[in-house]
């Protein structure tokens, strides 16, 4: 059916200019679905929870793995995760950002009662040390709202550190200090360093440990059905999509509108057979019909999966199928491309176990 969104279906308004990917484009999904299928406005309103999936349930991984913005391979595009508080193999509390699994210290100074320590990228010991602490007490002449504040129970009372990093400052303590708390500080330290002549940096660590979360809220998941919506629609056209019995799961995903538990987190254990299967670090969409149950199960980096009940009233005879993004390799398959790519005894392996691709959890 041309021209029908599959989200917001007949709305003579709707225009349909913009490229829908099936999984994200930021986690290196090349393939897209038939113009026509997904209006700009369901595009447009939805790519922010696709956005939020990316930057919360999903940052760990993109921090660890790749890929980088849009997708990219390029080292120089690598995601970043945020300022967060990390912790040393000397236990020492400090700011930095972690890039494909590696740690970077921001430049900052970090206050404990009357003793100071001084981090930047760029320290060397073997350099005079003076132009680095010059500039940081020179960046923190200038402190001012706004920061961002990083709250942390691995700092004492009255324990604190200003950091700051790609235009932006940051501040972290035990608890949330006022302003003019901080503005004591900062003189604080202006006091002590004036106290003495020589400073000294601290040692750069090879390794650190940081407080990040894996975060899962009703909007990502959210974007979760969306991907399995989306994965049903390339694999069995937008005609498909479109049936009644997909309006629930549909109202859920434009709306929020929630009268079942569509998403659930799926243990390793249940997918071991799968995630055997796949390509190393890929994402996949596997979709079966149990009963009048049509379920998806969602993966990504083959490690972090989710159930998605699209719909519980689903008459359609549909046999099962799915979507494989190799966004390592830069390559896409539907389920049975894939499946044909593989060595014979592969397949062998696959008629003996004499299964479907999956079976959901109940």
């Amino acid at each position: 059916m041309e021209n029908t969104c599959i989200y917001w279906k007949s709305d003579a308004d709707l225009t349909f200019n913009k490229k829908e990917h099936v999984f994200p484009a930021g986690i290196g999904c090349k393939t897209t679905l038939p113009k026509g299928y997904v209006s700009d406005k369901a595009n447009e309103e939805t790519s922010i929870l696709e956005a939020e999936l990316l930057r919360e349930t999903l940052a760990l991984p993109r921090i660890f793995e790749g890929p980088g913005k849009r997708g990219s391979l390029s080292v120089e595009k690598q995601t970043k995760s945020d300022v967060c508080i990390a912790v040393d193999e000397l236990d020492e509390v400090q700011l930095a950002y972690i890039s494909l699994g590696k740690p970077y210290p921001i430049i900052q100074i970090h206050k404990r009662g009357i003793l100071l320590s001084v981090s930047s990228p760029n320290q060397n010991i073997d350099y005079d040390t003076k132009p680095i602490i010059d500039d940081l007490f020179n960046r923190l002449e200038t402190f001012h709202n706004p920061f961002v504040f990083i709250e942390s129970k691995r700092l004492k009372e009255g324990e604190c550190i200003f950091g700051f990093y790609n235009n932006k400052q940051y501040y972290a303590a035990k608890t949330k200090q006022t302003l003019e708390r901080i503005k004591d500080q900062i003189n604080e330290i202006k006091s002590i360093k004036n106290s003495f002549e020589q400073a000294f940096l601290s040692p750069k660590s090879s390794h650190i440990s940081c407080d990040m979360f894996f975060i899962m809220t009703e909007r990502t998941n959210r974007a979760v059905a969306k991907i399995a919506c989306n994965t049903a629609a390339y694999c069995f056209g937008n005609t498909f999509l479109l049936n009644p019995c997909f309006d629930d799961i549909r109202s859920y995903i434009v709306e929020g509108t929630k009268t079942t538990d569509y998403v659930s987190f799926v243990q390793i254990d249940d997918i071991k057979n799968e995630i055997e299967l796949m390509p190393h670090k890929s994402h996949w969409c596997l979709i079966t019909k149990y009963g009048m149950n049509l379920i998806a199960v969602v993966c990504f980096y083959n490690h972090f999966a989710f159930q998605v009940l699209l719909s519980d009233c689903c008459h359609t005879n549909v046999q099962p199928n799915g979507f494989i993004c190799d966004w390592k390799r830069k390559k896409d398959y539907k389920l049975y491309e894939f499946l044909s790519l593989l060595s014979s005894d592969e397949k062998n392996e696959i008629s003996k176990q004499n299964r479907v691709p999956f079976e959901p959890s109940t």
